[in-house]
Parts: structure tokens; C-alpha cells; sequence
């Protein structure tokens, strides 16, 4: 493998102003070209990625799907099948210029990791990997954990936040609950299946910080789906995702590279606790 391997960011954005001024902050200084589409934003998105755009490589496609509640109305297979379309633009717009780079670098916006992450997962590829998640926590409440000083507002709580994405290689789920041993969180001590191991193969996996190998994407068969359920209900886009991309390579999860996971109701809190240290977030 190259010692300099070249990757592509991927994001797709849709009133992300607040977590996008970090994210391009942070990357600022990277090597990566970005790929960013945007659907519909009625914040200051485009204008923050055209400006970012201006003196780093790559292009914005900026789309009104008409769906003004993207994320909201409608059944829970409607809502997903919403999501997959635009994750399948995204594809279909970047697999001529993703060509170039060696790995593509999914990232949702609101994750947050440290400078090693990258660097970290790329030392481990295997042979027959293909594709790498993290282990990423969620930021939560303190109300829903025990044993906490009293001065704590929000913790990770060791809490794997993408379990609707997580299939064991068992074909296992553990939705709704968390995969770790340790987690705090009171809800997932009905957990069915627990995580230990630092390096797992599994059949479907996310977290918002995925690294793929680019020749994976020669495959036009590669795509997101939703899998329909009884009352209008679906199975994670991601599942059927990965199961197409199982057919290439293995699927990866790094249990030991944590990422972390901000929603917008904690953005006015900077430090979380983690692991009996401040784990210091940007301000944003």
C-alpha cells in the first residue's frame, strides 16, 4: 500500500452550517479532495462549502429534492427511502472522479475524531478488507447513566450510537440496544450480544466515519436500499449496503478507534466527560 494513499471525503449535507465550520476547520490542512452534496439547505451549507471549495480540491452538487421534511413526515420506509436516494446521488455524481484516489472517506458531520483516526485505521488494513467503521460513541444525557460526579452535564457513556446499522457476522442484530461491555447506558444492559474483541468482521456496520476502498465502487451493483418490513417499516439502509459490498471483501468494525458522536442539543456544552478524563469538544 502507498505510504501516501489518496483519499476522497464524501459528505452529504443538508443544513449542517454548525457542524461544517468545525468539520473544514479541522480539515483544513488534510490532502483529501471532497465530494459534497447538498440537498435543499436552507442555512448557510452551500455558501460554507463553496467557500471551503474555493482552496481545496473537489465539487459541490447542490439538488432541491423537494422534500421539505426530509427526515420527518411520512412512514419510517418512506423516511429511509428518502435518505437512500440521496446517498445514491452522492455515487452516482462522484464515480467518475473517485477513480483517482485509493479509499473513500464517508463522513457525517456531526462526528467528531482526533488527528490519529485515519492514520490509525490505515495501519490496520487487512488483505481481504475492504471497508472500515469505527467504534462510535454517543454523546448522552447524564440522567440516563449511574455513578457520575455530580458536576457532569453529558457523557459518551461508552454507548455505540449506530446499532440500527450493526449486524454481526453471525447475523446477529443487537438493535435497539448498544454493543459494548462497558457501556453505561441503563437502557442496553438488556443487550443480547456484547463487543470485546478490538477487531471484529461483521456483516453490516457505519457509525458516520467510514473508510472504503475506491475499487469497491467498479461494482454497479454497490448501492443503499431500504429493506422493506411489515407496517411500512425498513431494515437500515446501510444493511443492504454492506451486504453488497460483503460480496467484494470483509467488512471491518475497529472496536478500539473510538469517534465520537455530537448532536446539536449538546453544542453549548464544550467538555464531556469520557472515561474519567474531559474530553475537550470545539466550540461550535
Amino acid at each position: 500500500m502507498s505510504s501516501s494513499p489518496k483519499i476522497a471525503v464524501l459528505l452529504l449535507v443538508r443544513n449542517n452550517e454548525v457542524y461544517l465550520q468545525h468539520l473544514f476547520t479541522f480539515l483544513n490542512d488534510s490532502p483529501y479532495s471532497f465530494y459534497i452534496y447538498e440537498n435543499n439547505s436552507t442555512d448557510n451549507t452551500v455558501e460554507i462549502c463553496n467557500q471551503f471549495l474555493l482552496n481545496h480540491p473537489g465539487k459541490l452538487w447542490s439538488e432541491n429534492l423537494n422534500e421539505d421534511e426530509f427526515m420527518v413526515e411520512g412512514t419510517q420506509f418512506e423516511r429511509i427511502e428518502r435518505i437512500t436516494n440521496a446517498r445514491n446521488k452522492l455515487l452516482d455524481y462522484v464515480k467518475d472522479d473517485i477513480k483517482l484516489f485509493d479509499w473513500c472517506l464517508f463522513i457525517d458531520t456531526d462526528i467528531f475524531f482526533d488527528n490519529n483516526t485515519i492514520s490509525n485505521i490505515l495501519s490496520r488494513v487487512t488483505d481481504n478488507g475492504v471497508m472500515y467503521c469505527c467504534n462510535a460513541l454517543e454523546v448522552l444525557q447524564k440522567n440516563n447513566a449511574d455513578n457520575l460526579p455530580e458536576n457532569v452535564n453529558f457523557i459518551t457513556e461508552r454507548h455505540y450510537y449506530d446499532t440500527f446499522a450493526y449486524v454481526n457476522n453471525n447475523n446477529i442484530m443487537c438493535y435497539p440496544y448498544c454493543t459494548n461491555t462497558d457501556c453505561l447506558y441503563n437502557y442496553c444492559k438488556q443487550r443480547t450480544i456484547t463487543v470485546s474483541e478490538p477487531t471484529e468482521i461483521v456483516r453490516s456496520a457505519w457509525g458516520g466515519l467510514v473508510l472504503i476502498k475506491t475499487s469497491v465502487f467498479n461494482h454497479n451493483y454497490i448501492k443503499w436500499k431500504p429493506l422493506m418490513l411489515k407496517d411500512n417499516n425498513s431494515l437500515c439502509e446501510h444493511i443492504y449496503f454492506c451486504d453488497m459490498v460483503g460480496t467484494i471483501g470483509d467488512i471491518i468494525r475497529f472496536n478500539d478507534i473510538y469517534i465520537y458522536r455530537k448532536h446539536s442539543f449538546t453544542k453549548s456544552f464544550n467538555v464531556i466527560y469520557l472515561d474519567n478524563k474531559n474530553f475537550v469538544f470545539p466550540s461550535i
